[in-house]
Parts: C-alpha cells; sequence; structure tokens
C-alpha cells in the first residue's frame, strides 16, 4: 500500500487530486486486482492524503526508489507545488539528486 500512497500524495501535490490524476490511480489498482475494501481505502487515502514527509518516514530503506518513482509516475510534474512535492519527498527519503534523475530517465518523466 505504501507505492500506492506515495501515488496518492503525489497526486495531491498541488492542493487536489484532479480527474486523470485519480483515473491513474484507480487504474493501477484494478489492474493489480484489488477488491472492494480496498477500492475504499484508496477513496479514503485520496480524500486525506499523505505528505511527503510522511510517505518518507513510511518507507523502508529497501523501497526508497520504487516510492519516489510511483509519486513521478502518478503526476505530470507541470506545477511548481509538484515540483516542490517531488524535492521534498526525494529529501525525506534520502535519495541523492543523481538518483532522482537516473529514476526519472527510467521512467521518462
Amino acid at each position: 500500500m505504501l507505492l500506492v500512497q506515495a501515488m496518492i500524495a503525489a497526486a495531491a501535490a498541488d492542493g487536489r487530486v484532479d480527474a486523470s490524476e485519480r483515473e491513474r490511480v484507480l487504474a493501477r489498482a484494478s489492474a493489480a486486482g484489488v477488491d472492494a475494501e480496498t477500492r475504499a481505502f484508496l477513496e479514503a487515502e485520496m480524500a486525506v492524503p499523505k505528505s511527503a514527509d510522511a510517505i518518507g518516514a513510511m518507507t523502508r530503506p529497501g523501497l526508497t526508489r520504487e516510492a519516489y518513482a510511483a509519486a513521478a509516475l502518478t503526476i505530470d510534474i507541470d506545477t511548481e507545488s509538484e515540483r516542490h512535492f517531488l524535492s521534498t519527498l526525494g529529501n525525506a527519503l534520502g535519495l541523492a539528486e543523481d538518483e532522482r534523475i537516473a529514476i526519472h530517465e527510467q521512467i521518462g518523466s
């Protein structure tokens, strides 16, 4: 669930989860075969998403790159608030700038 929470937090970085961001989260969840209870959890999480710092604090060391990538894949990174969110998340996850750049290159964002 952590990666999904990172996606939702990123989607809300500009103050709201817009329709396309919401659809991306739910489409990935559906592709993973989530049940109704999990979908309800996702809806609740989208109503009150976690902060970048909270995601960083929740993330085990082995999942830092994946959490950052999940967040970056979810958003278009076209606003200052979204760039700030990813910067804050990267800092909270302890990712160096070169690691962040490599992730963006890998995911094409």
